[in-house]
């Protein structure tokens, strides 16, 4: 799987992210997943984060719009320069939309910029960020590997 972060500032007062994924090349189901991203703290305040899939909102599943086949996201931003959430799959022979190799923009993350003279140091956090796919009705089965990861280390001036 292909974890992307491409950065921009949206405002000179805001730096967004989207966050992208892509599979192997096979088509599977995602499962229970977490994943982190860290941030230079001394230029960046944690604002907000919006999932487009894998979220009580994404329906996907259910074209009626009633069924999600995921919970909320599991968001924690305790600890300084670090983003951490969880996705929890409740319906895994459903969950949606299903990897390809197709890119999928799944979330946006943004902060406040605290010093436009810095730079971003968004990235992700190689250790403990992992993501599983589920296997028929089967949660958690098997460990998506390998995981390459794209950064982005962006200037935060207003231009």
């Amino acid at each position: 799987m292909i974890l992307t972060l491409e950065g921009e500032v949206s405002s000179c007062n805001t730096y967004c992210a989207d966050i992208k994924m892509r599979g192997n090349g096979s088509s599977s189901k995602l499962g229970i997943s977490s994943y982190y991203l860290k941030y230079n703290e001394g230029a960046l305040g944690f604002k907000s984060l919006t999932h487009f899939h894998f979220s009580d909102q994404d329906t996907c599943w259910d074209q009626s719009g009633g069924i999600a086949t995921f919970l909320a996201p599991a968001v924690d931003t305790t600890l300084a320069g670090v983003v951490s959430v969880t996705l929890t799959n409740v319906l895994p022979a459903q969950s949606c939309p299903e990897l390809t190799s197709n890119e999928i923009n799944f979330a946006r993350v943004c902060f406040d910029i605290k010093d436009s003279n810095a730079r971003s140091e968004l990235g992700w956090d190689r250790k403990n960020t992992s993501f599983f796919e589920n296997e028929g009705s089967q949660i958690n089965t098997n460990p998506i590997l390998p995981l390459t990861f794209i950064d982005s280390n962006d200037r935060l001036r207003c231009e």
